[in-house]
Order: C-alpha cells, then structure tokens, then sequence
C-alpha cells in the first residue's frame, strides 16, 4: 500500500516520472524477500542442528552408560574413550566409530587397550568399512573364548596359517594344539610388524585428514547437545512424570468416549 500510494503521489505531482521510485520501491522489496528468505532458512538450519545435536548426544550417552556399564578389564571409561581418540587419529576412522567398536570387544570381554589398535591397523591396511570392522572383532571375540577363528577371515586379516606356524603355533592336522592365548601373541606380532608402516602412512592421508575434521565437528555438535538436553531435562522428566499418571488413569478412555 505504501508503494501504490507513493506511486499515485509521484503520479499526481506532475514534477516527477514514477520509474525512479518504483525501481528504488522494487529494489527494496526483492531485498526485504530476500532477508526474509535468508532468516528463514537460517533459523531451520539452527533448528535442524539443534535437533540433529541433540540426538548425538542421548545417542553418546547411551554408548557411554553401555562402556562403563561393562566389564573393562581394569581400564577407566576415560581410558578407553581416550585409546578409541588415540586409534582413530592417524586413520581413516572417527572416534565416533572407534568407541563404537571398544563396546563390541567389551561385550566380548576382550581387553579393548590390547585388541583396538590391532583392530585400528588391520582397518588401515585393508581399508575396512563396518562390516569388516565386526569380521575382526568376531575373530578376536572367538579366540578369547577358546575357538579358533574360521581359516578365510584370517585370510582376509592378512594372516596365513604358514604365518601362524612360523610364529610358534602348533597343529595337528586342522586341529589347533597351542592355546588360543598363543595364537592373540603370534597374531598380535604379525598385525604389528605388518601392518605398522600402513598406519603411519594413512596419518598423511586426506581421508584421516577429513575423519580429524569430523571428531572435530562430532565434539562440536556433542557440547551443543548436551547444553540442550541439559536445559530439557527437567522439562522432560516433568512431562513423563504427567504421562505416567495419565497412563495409569482412564483418562484417555473417557476422552475417546466423549469424542465419540
């Protein structure tokens, strides 16, 4: 209405053109349009991240609760979340993934200081996703439990029965004669002599560069989330508290008959 009226004036003035106005009116729209637009889309991708924070981080302390929640071999909750940093920094891998994967050899009951950075290498060295991830700590899982792991996936981890033997392992036959605790030594000697160079080269890599980037982004998000939920948590509980009564009494019940 303004520029309508601005236009009629301009228009019954008989001094001035309407053009120079109407383009300065225009102009001020497109950019009123256009700052609308950007708030918007600034407030839903706030939005977007707050939400996306806080889920990281219920989801963070739920794999936190499950890692102290277990058995950790003498190791502290700090321990082992700063080992899964220390493994995660030279590589392709976020610590993200690397604390997931100390909660796979904890269920196990594996020493986690002692089969992570095995773990660490043998990803480096074949470029595993988390599939192999798992195939590994599967391996490592079956030989802490007295079995001997399947021939193929020690294959696939780069390690050959010959490799075993040569090392001190004994057979008879396909029978395995040496303990299992005999085996983790000789694999542990093979993945480190082997595999140690591939580590320290990944370090150098853009892929360890960007998953470095990520962790610092994880951590980020992470202290953004837990702001938020903190600053939820009262209202939440007080919620559930409500819900909680309402479910135990015929309160919905009789709201669905009145509706009926």
């Amino acid at each position: 209405r303004i520029h309508n009226a601005l236009l009629g004036f301009q228009e019954g003035s008989g001094n001035l053109t309407t053009k120079p106005l109407a383009g300065a009116f225009g102009y001020l729209q497109n950019a009123t349009m256009a700052l609308v637009g950007t708030f918007i889309s600034a407030t839903t991708m706030m939005a977007n991240f707050l939400r996306e924070a806080s889920q990281k981080s219920v989801e963070r302390e739920s794999l936190m609760a499950r890692i102290t929640g277990m058995d950790r071999k003498g190791s502290s909750t700090a321990q082992i979340i700063g080992l899964a940093r220390e493994v995660a920094g030279p590589s392709k891998f976020t610590t993200r993934q690397m604390e997931e994967m100390s909660a796979t050899l904890l269920s196990f009951g594996l020493n986690v200081e002692r089969t992570l950075p095995l773990i660490g290498k043998l990803g480096n060295a074949f470029g595993a996703g988390p599939e192999q991830l798992s195939m590994y700590a599967n391996a490592f899982g079956q030989l802490s439990g007295g079995q001997m792991p399947d021939v193929q996936v020690l294959n696939q981890m780069g390690i050959t029965k010959a490799a075993l033997k040569a090392g001190g392992v004994q057979f008879k036959g396909s029978e395995l004669v040496s303990s299992t605790e005999k085996v983790m030594v000789v694999m542990e000697q093979i993945i480190n002599s082997k595999y140690a160079k591939v580590t320290a080269l990944m370090s150098k890599t853009t892929e360890a560069t960007r998953a470095n980037i990520q962790d610092s982004m994880d951590t980020i998000t992470f202290a953004f989330g837990d702001a938020l939920n903190r600053g939820l948590l009262p209202f939440e509980n007080a919620l559930s508290g409500v819900l909680k009564q309402i479910e135990g009494s015929r309160f919905a019940e009789a709201i669905a008959k009145a509706l009926l």
